[in-house]
């Protein structure tokens, strides 16, 4: 593990210090507060290692958002629980017995007003020391924290003093130099299109497939192929792959979800920033708004909770017309009543009062599976109606992380052996984890088995004779290691970051779809280019993002690269700051 610079050092005790002297003022006892804090210290390590070996990152300030997804799919995670929290836990409990003993011999000792009065001194030097010391940057400034590598900035700064910076940087601030007209007149440079008139239905379906990554495009995999439809279709010219570059990795769904519906870029957002909980809360520019103007009904749906990501607001601000969640499918829910208790969940391995979307559905973990998601899709949309068009947003749920479920309703099949002990949650979080065979086996299956429904599906739609196009990509690779499973070679360089986050764009279409796609692009580009590919008028924005792409194709939090597809080092230039405007104005202005 990274040893910790002095001034990081020095940063995450003044914070412990701080909070420690909260808790004092408040409780004005000694040991009381000892404690208190010493819980509260042993829970949020706790909790960072349970993150840290379902999805390989540390916990982030801002997931104490989305605290009510975390618990409706806490039960699916394997809990760690061993030898150092036992430890820890007896420590903590023979300290405290150990303070209330001296504390009891004490002849004289602060009482509760005196040891308030220190308390609160301590809170104003220690808040004049922090701020000035942010503003004189005495202390180490946020700037030099990675929006991307959760874990370098833990190793780098501490887990505190990471957030710390999360609160700094917690606000979106305006660009420099950022003037309204300005962005405004970037759009203007480009012509809008004229109303465009349908002549015949061009359908587009997209599916955000939950975790899904094909490893072959990271390198040789030593297993046997989880996505054969997949690669036959590529390989016989029928369907397009490429590569897409996700700024999340093991979680945080909903980034991906809103660059990809926004065309905007977590590049520039503050680092941790789950955007729909936070930015999506006024009716908002989307691919829908633009479609619905071109006369298409615009759908989305998604097999799990209305609730989950704030979603169930977040597509009425984004203009859709038909809203679809797992709870309200017809049927409903067999346990209506628990629907607010955020402890129950689909992964109670088929006990009875399980949550249940609806009767006589396919569940894969007691989720929905793909194979059922299209099924459902497809009796949604009207594809054999005359006009309008249809814009389906899918966003699967079958694939959802962990990876160690036991259950009737599935089995693994064997595509990696070896020895399946758990590595101990210590050297999980100093970074040493190798996923168990178990995990990776369970993670390929369920990659099969996307790749099976995504046969049907086409099969399905290739019986339609309305044109129809569909879109097929991962929102970010599942929260476990494959490297050892792994041949990766020189053919394949992609750095160690890069290649936790690339994941499949998938193509196909009922008829030639002649266009020549992009090999390697990240998700805020991928609604201009199928707009562009079906022959869809093309916007300011679109045409403004397809323009950056032959620049710079792949933006994300953690680099950016250009054209020949290399990281690029300046990130000051004339038109990543235009982006910046353009977007800033369009999310907070337009």
């Amino acid at each position: 593990m990274q040893t910790l610079d002095i001034s990081f050092l020095l940063l995450n005790e003044l914070l412990c210090v701080l909070f420690y002297s909260v808790v004092l003022a408040i409780t004005g006892r000694t040991v009381l507060t000892f404690f208190i804090c010493s819980c509260i210290t042993f829970a949020i390590n706790y909790a960072d290692i349970c993150v840290f070996t379902a999805r390989l990152t540390h916990i982030r300030l801002t997931d104490f958002t989305a605290i009510t997804q975390a618990a409706r799919v806490a039960s699916h995670y394997e809990l760690i629980w061993g030898k150092t929290q036992w430890v820890s836990l007896v420590i903590l409990v023979l300290m405290t017995m150990w303070l209330l003993f001296i504390q009891h011999f004490t002849p004289s000792r602060p009482n509760v007003f005196q040891n308030r009065v220190i308390a609160c001194s301590t809170l104003l030097i220690l808040i004049i020391v922090l701020v000035e010391g942010t503003i004189v940057h005495f202390l180490p400034t946020p700037q030099k924290f990675s929006g991307f590598n959760a874990n370098q900035n833990v190793g780098e700064a501490g887990l505190i003093g990471t957030w710390y910076s999360q609160v700094i940087h917690r606000k979106t601030e305006k660009p420099e130099g950022y003037d309204k007209r300005i962005a405004k007149g970037i759009l203007d440079r480009y012509e809008e299109a004229t109303v465009w008139e349908m002549s015949e239905k061009v359908n587009i379906i997209v599916i955000m497939n939950e975790s899904l990554t094909d490893y072959s495009l990271l390198g040789k995999t030593k297993f046997d192929d989880p996505l054969p439809y997949i690669h036959s279709m590529v390989k016989s010219g029928q369907l397009f792959e490429g590569k897409l570059a996700a700024s999340v990795l093991g979680g945080g769904t909903c980034n991906t979800e809103w660059e990809f519906v926004t065309g905007n870029s977590l590049l520039y957002l503050p680092d941790g920033v789950y955007a729909y909980m936070t930015y999506v809360n006024r009716p908002s520019p989307s691919i829908a708004r633009e479609l619905s103007s071109v006369g298409y009904a615009t759908h989305f749906f998604h097999p799990y909770y209305s609730q989950e990501w704030n979603r169930e607001n977040v597509y009425s601000f984004f203009g859709f017309d038909e809203f679809t969640a797992g709870d309200s499918l017809e049927g409903g829910l067999k346990n209506k009543e628990s629907l607010g208790n955020i402890t129950q969940s689909l992964f109670q391995k088929g006990k009875e009062d399980a949550l249940v979307f609806g009767e006589g559905l396919e569940y894969k973990r007691g989720l929905i599976s793909d194979s059922q998601t299209y099924k459902l899709l497809l009796d949604m949309l009207s594809l054999e109606d005359s006009l309008p068009n249809d814009f389906m947003f899918c966003v699967t749920i079958q694939n959802h992380g962990g990876y160690n479920y036991e259950g009737d309703d599935f089995e693994s099949a064997e595509y990696v052996t070896g020895n399946d002990t758990y590595k101990y949650a210590l050297e999980t979080y100093n970074g040493e984890y190798t996923s168990r065979p178990s995990e990776v086996n369970q993670y390929l299956t369920l990659s099969n088995l996307s790749d099976s429904a995504f046969r049907e599906l086409i099969e399905a739609l290739s019986q339609v004779d309305e044109k129809t196009v569909v879109v097929m990509f991962g929102d970010h690779q599942p929260g476990i290691k494959v490297s050892d499973y792994m041949d990766y070679d020189d053919s394949v360089h992609f750095s160690a970051e890069e290649e936790t986050h690339v994941v499949p764009y998938i193509i196909w279409a009922n008829y030639d779809l002649d266009y020549d796609f992009p090999e390697y692009i990240s998700a805020n580009y991928l609604s201009s280019v199928i707009k562009d590919s079906v022959g869809l008028p093309l916007n300011a924005w679109d045409k403004f993002r397809l323009d950056a792409m032959k620049v710079y194709p792949v933006m994300t939090t953690g680099f950016v690269m250009d054209s020949e597809y290399n990281v690029v080092s300046d990130t000051e230039t004339d038109l990543l700051r235009d982006y910046s405007y353009v977007q800033y104005w369009r999310m907070f202005e337009k």
